[in-house]
């Protein structure tokens, strides 16, 4: 499974494939448990060319994961991709 910029550019967010980003969530929740952590995600997002700095990343992540428990879940995990996109569009600004 391979996730890129352009598949989940905001500009593309109607075409966002629900059932292709959930398979790609359970890639990385390796336990089944319906969570991955944190420091899962931020390896995710570097592996598959989403560049994005130490900050934003830590901006994004503090916006989903608000009581501070190092996991996050499908929707969290779909919010962040968008904010995660959006986030790296505008350091190319």
């Amino acid at each position: 499974i391979s996730i890129t910029p352009d598949s989940i550019s905001p500009s593309h967010e109607t075409d966002i494939d629900r059932a292709g980003l959930e398979k790609f969530f359970q890639v990385y929740d390796s336990d089944g448990d319906g969570f991955i952590e944190t420091k899962q995600f931020e390896y995710m997002m570097r592996s598959n060319g989403i560049n994005i700095t130490d900050n934003q990343l830590t901006s994004l992540l503090a916006t989903v994961d608000v009581e501070q428990t190092g996991l996050f879940d499908l929707e969290d995990f779909i919010t962040v991709i968008k904010g995660a996109e959006a986030q790296a569009a505008s350091s190319h600004v």
